[in-house]
């Protein structure tokens, strides 16, 4: 599924079906591959909220900032659930081969911290319970767009978005 919107699809037709594409796309990485799904879904969690911040403009008032703050709650949980499994295979990568004692004390630590992570924040369950009912009720909170909502919608949200690229950019030049 690429990430678009197609040609004869209204602007209105073609958020709705981006939002709930990216949800489930998250959902299904986190239920199918609990410990391999977290990257997955943390790019679809940037993917919408910049969707989110294109449309920010056609969105009622408050509704960014309180669905923004939420997605950016989620991606942070499974980013500290991303960096502990990175942690566990940096590990293993560096002491494959050695007899050295204390080496497997050393990884089952590395696995609770892992293991917290996972259910920091969580309720008792499947470790990922709290994390998907998150971002399905984000989908469902969010409302749709006017009919009317056409591409000058778009426009302001990527005007918006270029603007701080550019600000961004010529800060880092000046750097």
């Amino acid at each position: 599924m690429a990430f678009r919107f197609k040609r004869r699809e209204s602007i209105a037709v073609g958020f709705a079906r981006l939002v709930a594409e990216q949800i489930e796309a998250a959902v299904e990485a986190l239920e199918k591959s609990p410990n391999g799904g977290v990257h997955e879904a943390r790019k679809c969690i940037k993917r919408f909220r910049a969707l989110l911040r294109l449309f920010r403009r056609a969105l009622p008032d408050g509704t960014f900032d309180q669905e923004n703050d939420v997605l950016r709650a989620v991606a942070r949980h499974l980013s500290s659930v991303r960096d502990a499994q990175v942690r566990i295979a940096v590990f293993d990568s560096l002491v494959k081969g050695l007899k050295t004692p204390g080496i497997a004390t050393a990884r089952r630590h590395l696995c609770s911290a892992f293991e917290a992570a996972a259910m920091r924040g969580g309720q008792p369950g499947p470790p990922w319970r709290a994390t998907i009912t998150a971002l399905r009720a984000v989908g469902a909170r969010l409302p749709g767009l006017k009919p009317d909502s056409g591409w000058s919608v778009l426009g302001r949200g990527l005007k918006a978005t270029y603007r701080r690229a550019r600000r961004a950019h010529a800060a880092a030049r000046a750097d």
